[in-house]
């Protein structure tokens, strides 16, 4: 399935992503923040496309949920993220970044396991003997 290889590399984005975020929150250097605001766009456009296409698949209401919740949770985390340069609170505006970075890769694993367990057939009990 196209969606779950993109949610796999959704997830990736997203780690590289929180663990970029939580290195540079000391660091305000203009470089390795570039990267990480390139990386974070791709993690994005990731959890828009995968939702795009479990959203018209034939896919369960739980799956369409958790990928919409993964793309709300991205959605803000970004918003957050390009409210930094004006944040008065500059400690609550990263935190709550951080938080919505962490919630999105969360449900991104959820919905992986999601698609995982709808993807594999039912297993047949063994016949008693």
């Amino acid at each position: 399935m196209k969606a779950k290889n993109i949610v796999i590399a959704q997830i990736l984005l997203l780690v590289g992503v929180v663990v970029a975020g939580l290195i540079l929150k000391s660091d305000l250097n203009e470089g390795p923040r570039q990267i990480h605001r390139i990386a974070a766009s791709l993690a994005g456009l990731a959890t828009v496309v995968s939702t795009g296409l479990l959203l018209r698949a034939d896919s369960t209401v739980r799956v369409r949920l958790i990928a919409f919740s993964a793309a709300v949770a991205t959605f803000l985390a970004g918003w957050a993220g390009k409210s930094l340069k004006g944040a008065d609170n500059y400690d609550l505006v990263f935190n709550s970044m951080r938080a919505f970075g962490v919630i999105a890769l969360v449900v991104s694993v959820v919905l992986l396991r999601s698609l995982t367990d709808t993807t594999q057939p039912a297993s047949k009990p063994s016949p008693k003997k």
